[in-house]
């Protein structure tokens, strides 16, 4: 199989180091180029299927925040922390983070850490939140969102796939914005969320859903030092052994 090729273009040598280190860890083959004219000699030497450049201009752009998502590794992640860390040294302002990553069907990410072990290897960072995306569908993230709520002082997110995936569907997959918003209920009912959203599948009605479900809803109490979580578990709708799930991130468009 082909290895992919990216191009990173930047001139600050630490990003595009950074981003090499990465990258290759993933098996990709990374070529860098710190300025155009590098740039355009490569591309008319090679095919790239991915172009990354001027990784810096989210910060100065005067975005709100900065979105860490699908994760699979916490180490890819705490590479996206160190550029964002240097980043905002460079600019003189820090923009706040989250972190929200993948769990897959047998209770793990790709690289293997649980939804504790990833915590517990990020949470120095201190995010704004601590989240899940993408994925199996809301319907198997129920442990996780509990775990997640019950030890992380900083708020909660999730924003799950419309259900796991299906060609014959019209949006790819099966949930309606009802079921996805029904499900995601169940986590705001019993105090596991403060952030609420849809990922791959989910439409404009899917998020007006979501909006109208949580509006006037009381949010996540944040959890003090030390602090352990009262909670009701939400009731879990699925009939099917999650370990015996198909995975929807990497069939997915995100």
């Amino acid at each position: 199989m082909r290895r992919r090729n990216i191009l990173v273009v930047d001139d600050e040598r630490y990003i595009c180091e950074l981003l090499e280190i990465t990258f290759r860890k993933e098996g990709y083959r990374v070529e860098v180029a710190h300025n155009v004219e590098s740039a355009k000699r490569k591309l008319e030497s090679q095919i790239f299927d991915i172009i990354i450049s001027d990784v810096r201009m989210p910060g100065e752009g005067g975005v709100d925040l900065l979105l860490v998502e699908t994760s699979q590794d916490t180490r890819n992640i705490k590479a996206a922390l160190l550029a964002i860390q240097n980043l905002s040294k460079e600019i003189g302002a820090q923009v706040p983070v989250i972190i929200s990553v993948t769990i897959e069907a047998m209770g793990s990410m790709l690289a293997g850490q649980t939804i504790e072990a990833m915590w517990a290897s990020l949470r120095h960072a201190k995010p704004l939140a601590f989240g899940m995306n993408c994925a199996t569908g809301p319907e198997f993230m129920t442990d996780h969102i509990r775990t997640l709520s019950q030890l992380t002082g900083e708020f909660v997110s999730c924003y799950p796939n419309a259900g796991l995936p299906n060609p014959m569907s019209e949006t790819g997959f099966d949930e309606t914005p009802d079921v996805t918003a029904g499900l995601l209920e169940e986590f705001a009912r019993a105090g596991l969320l403060n952030i609420a959203g849809g990922c791959c599948g989910t439409t404009p009605a899917h998020i007006a859903a979501l909006a109208s479900m949580a509006a006037g809803r009381k949010q996540r109490v944040k959890l003090s030092l030390g602090q352990s979580a009262p909670h009701r578990a939400p009731r879990s709708r699925s009939r099917t052994d999650p370990s015996q799930a198909p995975h929807g991130g990497r069939t997915s468009s995100r």
